[in-house]
């Protein structure tokens, strides 16, 4: 069985025939390994745009700097910092919805079950900050 290269894809040939199932099933089709190539081509971009829209991590986040320093203003110690993950926060409005702010969801060393939630604008700007489950930091009211 030996394999063939087309400008687009590999395929492997047919042992019998000779041919590649994809010539027979384009036979008279010249565009057909032309359109496969192109719909791979619009897959890998796709999914290398939605991977490079994600942030990889809290730090790599645009809000990160603000949450830390609103953390350091709070009096929490980075020693105390188990993780933070920056969720968007989304407002429905009709059929669809719309980016209202950032929570900066934090894990703390002191806390056994809850966590410290840092609200942000869309521009990043500290709005409230609360703890929830039995999390407590001094001067931050829990969340009912």
């Amino acid at each position: 069985m030996a394999l063939m290269l087309s400008r687009f894809h590999t395929y492997s040939t047919n042992s019998t025939t000779g041919s590649s199932p994809d010539s027979i099933a384009t036979a008279g089709k010249p565009w057909g390994s032309a359109l496969r190539g192109l719909m791979l081509a619009a897959v890998v971009i796709v999914e290398g745009v939605a991977c490079l829209s994600q942030p990889a991590s809290a730090d790599d986040h645009p809000c990160s700097g603000t949450a830390t320093q609103r953390l350091a203003e709070l009096g929490v110690d980075k020693a105390n910092v188990k993780k933070m993950r920056i969720d968007g926060r989304y407002q429905s409005r009709g059929e669809g919805s719309r980016l209202v702010g950032y929570d900066a969801w934090v894990e703390l060393g002191s806390c056994s079950q809850g966590q410290l939630v840092v609200a942000m604008s869309r521009q990043c700007r500290p709005t409230t900050e609360y703890t929830t489950g039995s999390c407590e930091v001094a001067g931050v009211e829990g969340q009912c």
